[in-house]
């Protein structure tokens, strides 16, 4: 049930027409780039990659959402575009 509230805020966020287009595109491409590195992070896993790009590709999974919730919570989204 929280996922489902987290996503429906988060695509009310890319809808608002009152945010600014470069935030949208961030919110946009945050998700299809974390898309992507769980697909990385998987055949990482699967392939039995080095310890350090697992690692890498685990931090980037957990640290890139928490600061992009963190700051649309906030409203503060340019925050997070200076940030990564």
């Amino acid at each position: 049930m929280r996922i489902r509230k987290l996503f429906n805020y988060f695509v009310a966020a890319v809808k608002d027409p009152e945010r600014d287009f470069t935030e949208r595109m961030y919110l946009i491409l945050t998700v299809v780039s974390e898309i992507a590195v769980f697909i990385a992070f998987v055949g990482d896993l699967l392939t039995d990659e080095s310890m350090v790009e697992i690692l890498t590709l685990a931090g980037t999974l957990i640290v890139m959402p928490v600061i992009t919730i963190i700051c649309l919570r906030r409203n503060r989204v340019d925050v997070a575009i200076k940030l990564v």
